[in-house]
């Protein structure tokens, strides 16, 4: 079984949809992808039989997340305890008188 674009040996079963998976079964064809080129293609069904086509390993995310503290309620509520409570907004300006010039 190989990639008829590319030559490649390595390819996995793809993913289709329900209909189309359920014509492909009725003509004994399984969709496989080239894990090379990633060309879409049908082989027999009887050619899968005997060989592991699984997807490619996932790659794990290879970067550290920033250490978890405590949330902004949790903080709040602290602040509250602590007895500096929230800041006072802004008193509201008023508007100016216009002059009659």
């Amino acid at each position: 079984m190989r990639c008829p674009q590319c030559w490649s040996e390595r390819m996995h079963v793809r993913r289709v949809g329900m209909a189309k998976r359920i014509l492909l079964g009725l003509c004994l064809l399984t969709p496989v992808r080239c894990e090379h080129c990633y060309h879409k293609f049908v082989v027999l069904w009887f050619s899968t039989t005997g060989r592991r086509i699984d997807p490619p390993a996932q790659r794990q995310a290879t970067h550290t997340h920033r250490p978890i503290g405590p949330s902004l309620a949790a903080k709040h509520r602290t602040a509250l305890s602590a007895g500096r409570g929230p800041a006072a907004p802004p008193a509201p300006q008023r508007p100016r008188p216009r002059s009659v010039a």
